[in-house]
C-alpha cells in the first residue's frame, strides 16, 4: 500500500498532506462501501424479482457486480503501488472519484429500471435501499466532498423523477420528500466532510509540531554536546535523577549506560572537592535555592576534568525542597585559559614593577626555552623537519631525523623531500602535498619508502601537517617520520609464516590452492592447459630415521632449490607438507597431446634432477621422486578434485616401481572411490554382524580331527562372499584389524569353551591368525588374557599364528609378549615359515611350539626339487628343535604321503576339507566319529 508522510518532505505543502490522508481514508473505507453495495443490491434483486423483469433485474445485477470487482481491483493496485508525490495521489484519487460516479450511475439507473410502476410497496422498499445507500456514502465519502456530492445526486435524482412521473399524489409526496432528503443528507455530507477536514488538518499539525519539537531536542542536545554542556533534574524526596546525554558524557559515561543517581553523581567527584560542593547544596536545599560551584571529577579512565555546576532548588508550599534543576558543563579549557591569563597578569605586574629586569629576565627565559626547545627538538624519539613548503627543500632537522636517513643534519639541509622517497610511493606523497596546499586536507599520513644515504631502502610513517600563520598561506610544513622497517619485516614474517613453509620457503598449502584457483581461471580465459604436479620423495622415511631430521631438512630444502630451477616465474612451485611437493604449470598447449608432452618433458626434468646425487653436510645421498600429473585445461573440476587425482597418479608411479611419473587415470579414482567406499562398509560390517568364521580341519597322519584354523570371511549383503586377500590388507591399513582381530580371538575362545563339553571335540586346539598390527598394541596380551578369563576357555587349546615378518620387526618385544602368554598356557605357531628371512638364530629364541609350512612350498613338492628340498630342511631343522610341523595346503595324497615320509605328521589342506561354516564342521565331526 501507499504510504505518505508529507510533514518528513520540506516541499510538501500542508495542503498537499491533507489531499494525501484524504485519500488514504477513501480506500480505507473502499472495501465497506463495496461490500455494503454488493449485499444491498442482492436485497434489492431478491425482493424485486416478482415484479421486475427478470432480464431486466440480473441486467442490472451483472453490471453493479461488474463496477464492485473493478473497484476492487482498484483496491488491489493502490495497496500494491509504490508511488509517491502529490501528483500520483491526485491521479489515485480522480480513479476514485470515476468509479464513485460510475457506482452512482448504476443505483441510479435502479432507481428507473427497477422501479415497479404502481405498486407502492415495493416502491418504497426501493427508496428506503437508495436513502440507506446514500446515508451510508456520507460516511465513507464525506472526506471528499465532489465524491460525496457526485453520489447522492446520482443515486437519488432518477428515483425521484420516477416518482414524479407516476403523477399520483403519494408518487409526488415521496418524489418531494425524497428531493428534500437528498438536499438534507448533501448538506450534512457537507458538514461532515468540513469536520473531517479539520480534523485531519489537526492531526497533520499535530505531526509537524511532534516533528519539530523531536527536532529542537535534536538540537538541543546537539548544542549541548558542542557546549560540553549538561542538564539535570533532581527529586531530593525519592532519590530520581535524570540526566541529560550530555550530563553522561561528561561523566564520561555512555548516554543511558547506567541509570543517574545522586550515589553515581558524587562518586565521580574529586575528594578535595566533595566536602565544599556537599555544603554548598546543602545551603541551597535548606532555601538558599540557588547554588554555583566550580569542581573536579575523575573519568572511569582516570582523567580529570573542571566542572561549572549551577542549580536552582524549587521549594513546595511548605519550605520543602522537591526538584533541583541545574546544569554542568566542562570548564577545563576555560580554566586552563583563565590559569594562562592568570599566570600572564602576574607576569605583566612583574614587568610594571621592574621593567628593565624583567627585560632581562624575559631574555633569559626565551633563551632557556629556546634550548629548552632546541633540546627537545633534538632529542625527541621522533625524527622531525621543518621543511619549505614550496621546494619541498629541509630548512630544519633534529638528530634523530638525520640518523634514520643516515646522513648529517647538515648535509639533510641540501636535499629535498622528494628525493628520498622511493619511486612507488611517490606519486601518493606528491598527491598528498597538493591536497594539503589547496586545504583540502590539514593534515596527512602515511607509510613510505625512503632511501637512506648508504642505498638501503627503509619504511618509515610519515606525518606531515603545516606550520600556519593566521590570514596567511603556510609557507612551511612539519614532518615527523617514525622508523618502521622492523615493523614491516615483521609483518613480512608473519605473511610469510601464513603462506610460505618456514623450511624451504615455497608456497604451503593455502597459498598453493589460491595459485591453483586463479590458474583455472587463466585457463578458462585463455582456453590452454594447465597441470599439475605431485611430487612425493622415495624412500624420505628412511633417510630421516637413519640419519636424522636435520638431515632430512637439508634434503627438502635442496629439493625445493632444485624444483625452482627447473620451472619459469610463472609457474608454482609449493610444499604441501612432509615430503610431498606440488607444481602448477600453466600457459602449456591447447590440444591435449602437446599439453601432456610439455608436462611430461618438466616432470623429466623433476626425475632427473632429483635423480642427482646431494651433498648433504658430509654425507652424499643419492634419492630418486615419484611424480603423478594431472591436466586440467577448464574449471569444471573442482580444486581438491585435481589435487586428489594428482597424488592418486603419484601413488600409481610410487606403485610401477619409483623414480617415474604417471599421468591420472580415470580408473585408478574409480578404484581408489571403490576402495574408500570398501573401507568405510568395513568399519560398519563389525556391528552389523557381517562377518563369519569358518572352520578348517587340522589332521594327523592317521586322519584324525587334531583341531582346526579358524579364518575370517565377509558376507556383504550385496556383493556377497569377499576374499580375505581383499579386505583384510585394507583392515591393516585402516586399523580396522584391532577390533576384528578382537572379535575373531573372542568368538574363537568361547567356540573352544563349547567344544569342551563334547568329549569328541574337548582335545582340539583352535588356531587363530593374529595380524602384525594387532600384535603391536601395547595391551595385547592383557586383551587376550582378558578374552580367555571371561570366555572360560583353557589356554592350553588356543594356538596363535604368527608370521616371520611380525616377529623380527622388533623381536625383544615380541619374545617378551609371546613369554607372557606362554606362560599362561597359550601356544604359539609360525605361520607361512620359509617365505621370510628363516633363520636359526632367531627361530632358537623364540618359544614357538609349532612351525606351519607355508603352502607355496608344498604345493610343487611332488614336481620342484628345491621346493622338496626346502621342506625336508624345514621338517629337520624343527624335529632337531623339538617343535612340531604342520603342512597347509596339502591337496593331493602324493603331498601327503612325501610329508609323512620326511617326518611331518600334521596337515591342512583342501584334501582333508575346505574351510566351513561352524554348523557344517561340527556335522562333519560328528559323521567322523560315528
Amino acid at each position: 500500500m501507499i504510504q505518505h508522510k508529507p510533514s518528513s518532505d520540506s516541499n510538501t505543502t500542508q495542503s498537499d498532506a491533507l489531499k494525501v490522508e484524504q485519500t488514504r481514508l477513501l480506500y480505507a473505507n473502499l472495501p465497506t462501501a463495496i461490500g455494503t453495495s454488493l449485499v444491498l443490491a442482492l436485497i434489492l434483486v431478491y425482493v424485486q424479482r416478482p415484479v421486475i423483469d427478470h432480464a431486466l433485474l440480473f441486467g442490472w445485477l451483472i453490471v453493479m457486480i461488474m463496477v464492485s470487482l473493478y473497484r476492487t481491483i482498484l483496491i488491489v493496485l493502490w495497496h500494491g503501488n509504490r508511488e509517491s508525490g502529490i501528483y500520483f495521489i491526485l491521479r489515485w484519487r480522480l480513479r476514485f472519484r470515476v468509479w464513485v460516479i460510475a457506482s452512482g450511475l448504476v443505483w441510479g439507473m435502479s432507481g428507473i429500471l427497477l422501479f415497479p410502476a404502481g405498486n407502492m410497496p415495493h416502491q418504497v422498499f426501493l427508496s428506503f435501499v437508495l436513502a440507506g445507500l446514500s446515508a451510508g456514502a456520507v460516511t465513507t465519502l464525506s472526506m471528499d466532498r465532489l465524491s460525496v456530492l457526485s453520489f447522492l445526486p446520482l443515486t437519488l435524482l432518477p428515483l425521484i423523477i420516477r416518482f414524479w412521473m407516476e403523477s399520483s399524489e403519494i408518487s409526488l409526496s415521496m418524489g418531494v420528500m425524497t428531493a428534500l432528503f437528498l438536499v438534507v443528507i448533501s448538506q450534512n455530507a457537507s458538514r461532515v466532510g468540513r469536520t473531517i477536514h479539520e480534523n485531519l488538518s489537526l492531526r497533520i499539525e499535530a505531526s509537524a509540531r511532534e516533528q519539530r519539537l523531536r527536532h529542537s531536542e535534536e538540537s538541543l542536545n546537539q548544542a549541548q554536546q558542542i557546549a560540553l554542556l549538561g542538564n539535570f533534574d533532581w527529586n531530593p524526596v525519592s532519590g530520581e535523577m535524570r540526566w541529560s546525554d550530555e550530563h553522561f558524557r561528561l561523566w564520561g559515561l555512555e548516554p543511558h549506560a547506567v541509570i543517574p543517581s545522586y550515589a553515581l553523581f558524587s562518586q565521580a567527584i574529586h575528594s578535595d572537592d566533595v566536602a565544599p560542593l556537599e555544603e554548598i547544596l546543602q545551603q541551597a536545599l535548606r532555601g538558599g535555592r540557588f547554588y554555583d560551584f566550580t569542581y573536579r571529577i575523575r573519568w572511569p579512565d582516570n582523567s580529570e576534568h573542571q566542572i561549572h555546576g549551577r542549580g536552582e532548588v524549587v521549594f513546595d508550599d511548605a519550605g520543602r525542597a522537591v526538584n533541583v534543576t541545574g546544569t554542568v558543563q566542562d570548564v577545563t579549557a576555560h580554566k586552563q585559559v583563565e590559569e594562562a591569563l592568570q599566570e600572564g597578569k602576574m607576569r605583566l605586574q612583574q614587568l610594571n614593577q621592574n621593567l628593565e629586569q624583567l627585560v632581562a629576565k624575559r631574555t633569559s627565559a626565551l633563551r632557556e626555552s629556546e634550548a629548552r626547545f632546541r633540546f627537545l627538538f633534538e632529542h625527541m624519539a621522533v625524527g622531525v623537519a621543518q621543511i619549505d613548503t614550496m621546494t619541498g627543500r629541509f630548512v630544519r632537522v633534529n638528530q634523530k631525523y638525520a640518523n634514520i636517513i643516515g646522513y648529517t643534519a647538515a648535509e639533510m639541509l641540501a636535499l629535498d623531500s622528494q628525493s628520498l622517497t622511493h619511486p612507488d610511493d611517490l606519486k601518493t606523497a606528491v598527491d598528498n602535498m597538493e591536497r594539503l596546499k589547496a586545504e583540502e586536507i590539514r593534515e596527512f599520513e602515511m607509510e613510505e619508502r625512503y632511501f637512506r644515504k648508504d642505498g638501503m631502502v627503509i619504511w618509515v610513517k610519515v606525518t606531515v601537517s603545516p606550520m600556519w600563520v593566521p590570514g596567511t598561506k603556510p609557507d612551511y610544513h612539519i614532518a615527523v617520520i617514525q622508523d618502521i622497517t622492523k615493523h614491516k619485516q615483521a609483518e613480512e614474517q608473519v605473511h610469510q609464516l601464513a603462506f610460505y613453509d618456514p623450511l624451504t620457503r615455497l608456497p604451503n598449502r593455502r597459498l598453493f590452492l589460491d595459485r591453483l584457483q586463479q590458474a583455472q581461471v587463466h585457463s578458462t580465459r585463455h582456453k590452454t592447459h594447465c597441470a599439475v604436479l605431485f611430487i612425493d620423495l622415495d624412500n624420505f622415511k628412511t633417510l630421516n630415521d637413519t640419519r636424522g631430521h636435520d638431515i632430512g631438512d637439508l634434503l627438502l630444502i635442496e629439493v625445493a632449490k632444485r624444483l625452482r630451477d627447473n620451472v619459469r616465474s610463472s609457474d608454482t612451485v609449493a610444499r604441501l607438507g612432509g615430503d610431498e611437493f606440488v607444481v602448477i604449470i600453466e600457459g602449456l598447449s591447447e590440444d591435449s597431446p602437446g599439453a601432456a608432452a610439455q608436462a611430461k618433458e618438466i616432470g623429466d626434468k623433476f626425475l632427473t634432477s632429483v635423480a642427482q646425487p646431494f651433498k648433504l653436510q658430509e654425507f652424499e645421498y643419492h634419492g630418486s621422486s615419484s611424480i603423478g600429473i594431472r591436466l586440467f585445461h577448464d574449471g569444471e573440476t573442482s580444486i581438491d578434485d585435481l589435487l586428489k587425482h594428482a597424488d592418486t597418479a603419484m601413488y600409481q608411479a610410487k606403485t610401477a616401481g619409483r623414480n617415474t611419473l604417471c599421468f591420472f587415470d580415470p580408473s585408478m579414482q574409480i578404484a581408489l572411490e571403490m576402495r574408500t567406499a570398501m573401507v568405510t562398509e568395513l568399519r560398519q560390517a563389525l556391528t552389523r554382524q557381517q562377518f563369519k568364521l569358518h572352520y578348517q580341519r587340522q589332521v594327523n597322519a592317521e586322519g584324525s580331527v587334531v583341531g582346526a584354523e579358524v579364518l575370517l570371511r565377509w558376507q556383504h549383503p550385496e556383493r556377497g562372499m569377499i576374499s580375505p586377500m581383499v579386505f583384510i590388507p585394507i583392515a591393516e591399513e585402516t586399523g580396522l584389524i584391532v577390533p576384528l582381530g578382537k572379535w575373531v580371538l573372542q568368538m574363537a575362545c568361547a567356540q573352544l569353551k563349547q567344544w569342551e563339553h563334547d568329549p569328541g571335540t574337548r582335545n582340539f586346539q583352535l588356531a587363530v591368525n593374529i595380524s602384525a598390527r594387532q600384535f603391536r598394541q601395547l595391551d595385547f596380551v592383557d586383551e587376550v588374557l582378558e578374552v580367555l578369563e571371561k570366555s572360560g576357555a583353557d589356554p592350553l587349546k588356543l594356538k596363535l599364528e604368527l608370521t616371520e615378518s611380525l616377529v623380527l620387526q622388533d623381536i625383544t618385544h615380541s619374545i617378551e609378549k609371546m613369554e607372557t602368554l606362554c606362560s599362561a598356557g597359550i601356544r604359539f605357531s609360525l605361520d607361512d615359515f620359509g617365505t621370510g628371512h628363516s633363520s636359526l638364530t632367531y627361530l632358537k629364541r623364540l618359544p614357538l611350539e609349532q612351525i606351519k609350512i607355508d603352502q607355496s612350498f608344498v604345493s610343487d613338492i611332488t614336481t620342484d626339487p628345491s621346493d622338496e628340498v626346502i621342506v625336508r630342511t624345514i621338517i629337520v631343522m624343527s624335529n632337531s628343535l623339538g617343535m612340531e610341523v604342520i603342512a597347509e595346503g596339502v591337496e593331493t595324497e602324493e603331498q601327503r604321503d612325501f610329508l609323512a615320509r620326511n617326518g611331518c605328521y600334521t596337515y591342512q589342506g583342501y584334501l582333508f576339507g575346505r574351510p566351513m561354516p561352524i554348523e557344517d564342521f561340527q556335522k562333519l565331526i560328528s559323521r567322523f566319529q560315528v
